[in-house]
């Protein structure tokens, strides 16, 4: 069992910790108590409502701006796949790409191990 508590149970990557976390209702678990709008741009609507089992995020493309709802009761790493996820469903509609669901999902991890770090690494050196 690992001893690990609080912020340091968040960046622990050992399946009791992630497993705790998870039961805990997840990286945004503060978050949670008050769902509703999180981030707003002027192009894009961030909420944190719960969602059906299963479902990590949606995003409305019919609205402007565009609102994307992520599931606040997932680790921080689903998360953040989740949030890439759904924020590709809004550059191909903007950009009027004819990308499937399937490569979406393929580019959205992609997004939050490489381009992500180095959007930070820029901006922590500026």
């Amino acid at each position: 069992m690992c001893d690990a508590t609080g912020l340091l149970r968040e960046k622990c990557k050992c399946y009791d910790c992630q497993s705790r976390i998870a039961y805990d209702g997840g990286f945004w678990r503060d978050q949670a108590l008050r769902q509703g709008p999180v981030s707003r741009t002027s192009w894009v609507d961030l909420r944190l409502n719960s969602l059906p089992p299963g479902v990590f995020g949606e995003t409305q493309l019919d609205t402007r701006p565009f609102v994307i709802t992520l599931n606040p009761n997932v680790v921080k790493s689903r998360a953040e796949v989740s949030l890439a996820h759904e924020l590709v469903h809004v550059l191909s509609e903007l950009y009027k790409l004819d990308l499937t669901h399937e490569q979406i999902h393929d580019v959205a991890p992609f997004i939050v191990s490489e381009i992500v770090p180095t959007i930070n690494a820029f901006n922590n050196a500026t």
